[in-house]
C-alpha cells in the first residue's frame, strides 16, 4: 500500500501523500524484519530444545548402560565367588569361631581365586 501512496503522491504532485507512502513502506519493512527475527529466534530456540532432548536421551542411555554393566559385573563376581567357595564347605557348617579361623587359613587362596588376577601378590 505504501508504494501505491508514494506513486500516486508523486504523480499528482502531493508530497505529503508521497511521504506517507514511504513511511508506510518503512513500517511494513520493519514489521517484516521483526517477524523474520521472531521466526528465527523461535527456530533457534526449538533447535536448542531438540538438541537438549537428544542429549538428555543420550545421557540417560549411557547412565542406564553403566548401571546395567555394573550390575552384570557384580552378579558375575557373586557367581564366581559361589563357585570358589561351595555352600557345603565343611568350615561353613561348623561354629562361628571355627568358620572364621578356617576362613583366615584359606583367605589368600580365596582372594586369589575370586579376584581373577593371577598375578596378584596375595
Amino acid at each position: 500500500m505504501g508504494k501505491v501512496k508514494q506513486r500516486v503522491g508523486e504523480t499528482v504532485g502531493n508530497e505529503e501523500l508521497a511521504n506517507h507512502g514511504v513511511v508506510d513502506q518503512a513500517k511494513g519493512a520493519a514489521k517484516e524484519m521483526w517477524g523474520n527475527a521472531k521466526d528465527a529466534a523461535k527456530e533457534v530456540h526449538q533447535s536448542h530444545k531438540d538438541a537438549a532432548i537428544v542429549k538428555t536421551h543420550e545421557t540417560r542411555d549411557k547412565i542406564s548402560q553403566s548401571v546395567q554393566n555394573a550390575k552384570e559385573k557384580v552378579n558375575e563376581k557373586i557367581d564366581n565367588s559361589r563357585s570358589v567357595v561351595p555352600r557345603d564347605a565343611p568350615w561353613l557348617q561348623s561354629s562361628p569361631f571355627n568358620a572364621t579361623l578356617s576362613l583366615f587359613k584359606t583367605w589368600p587362596q580365596v582372594v586369589w581365586l575370586s579376584s581373577g588376577d593371577k598375578d596378584s601378590d596375595c
